[in-house]
């Protein structure tokens, strides 16, 4: 599923179906998610500055 806030909170853009995964195509892919991972939260989310949404702070274009 695709949002326009790129979380679940927001409007679906796309949906896809699933495919019907057995235990050796999960085990396959699982390798990805184990150790240290980077996550980036998106732009629009829950994080706050001084008591306001990030995203209601204007942002200064880097050049």
């Amino acid at each position: 599923m695709i949002t326009d806030t790129g979380d679940a909170e927001g409007t679906v853009m796309e949906q896809h179906e699933v495919p019907s995964l057995s235990v050796d195509d999960v085990e396959a892919v699982l390798s990805r998610f184990r150790g240290e991972i980077d996550q980036v939260p998106p732009m629009y989310s829950a994080l706050k500055h001084n008591g306001k949404n990030f995203t209601s702070w204007p942002v200064k274009a880097s050049r």
